[in-house]
């Protein structure tokens, strides 16, 4: 079986990389997130070379007291902001559209900050459950989106499992 080609927009969410699993990966994927603001102590002083990017994530609600810490975590180089992971799910980043809408202000403070590229929360398909009855990503991001329709997003972002 033939690897695909590395492309911009595929990357891969994986924590505790080694540099073996980076450039294992390297022929198919452009970049990496841990669910962090930093990468794997393993792998941060080798990942540039590799040229796998690393993308940082604000994974829940970060407080006004926490942003600046955030921003000073943020590697240089870096592109693009992962916002709140899975804000549906229970064990994930557990915010409605409004939770989130109400926290967006922080991520944008970081981006800002950096000069990175938003990318949205990224809800996911699930079933009961879920936090604040959504189940459904579009309906997810359909709500935040009306409530928020000036907030910084430059890409969207779903997942499945």
């Amino acid at each position: 079986m033939a690897l695909s080609a590395q492309s911009p927009k595929r990357g891969i969410a994986y924590g505790y990389h080694s540099q073996e699993d980076l450039l294992a990966l390297k022929p198919g994927v452009s970049w990496w997130y841990n669910w962090s603001s930093l990468p794997d102590q393993g792998i941060e002083p080798n990942y540039p070379a590799i040229g796998v990017e690393f993308v940082p994530m604000v994974w829940g609600k970060i407080s006004d007291a926490d942003v600046q810490g955030f921003i000073a975590k943020v590697k240089p180089g870096a592109k693009y902001l992962l916002a709140f992971n899975e804000p549906n799910f229970n064990d994930g980043a557990r915010l409605t559209p409004q939770e989130a809408v109400n926290a967006w202000a922080n991520v944008e403070k970081i981006a800002a900050a950096k000069n990175l590229e938003i990318v949205s929360a990224s809800p996911a398909f699930n079933g009961p459950d879920n936090y604040g009855g959504y189940t459904s990503p579009t309906a997810w991001h359909d709500q935040f989106f009306l409530l928020c329709p000036n907030c910084k997003v430059d890409y969207i972002s779903f997942h499945t499992y």
